[in-house]
């Protein structure tokens, strides 16, 4: 499972840091090419073993967003079958 946030404006530090405390370790932090600011968070973790699990997950993530001013941006499942995005 792999979760993005964007940052519009600032080093995404406060959405790194959430992250790690909840044992998520692996994390890139990425600025757009333009300078502009504008970062992105691609966070990778395991995949919840059932729904309510699941929404647990993305109900933390959407809150470590707003706790950090960022936004959640989804999550990312990859399957033998195919890819999806989740928003």
């Amino acid at each position: 499972m792999t979760h993005f946030f964007s940052s519009p404006g600032r080093h995404p530090a406060a959405v790194v840091d959430a992250l790690r405390e909840l044992g998520i370790t692996e994390v890139v932090v990425d600025e757009e090419v333009t300078g502009d600011g504008f970062w992105h968070v691609a966070a990778f973790g395991s995949l919840p073993s059932d729904e309510a699990a699941v929404s647990d997950t993305e109900r933390r993530m959407r809150r470590i967003a707003q706790d950090a001013d960022a936004r959640y941006d989804g999550w990312q499942a990859t399957s033998t079958t195919r890819d999806q995005r989740h928003r």
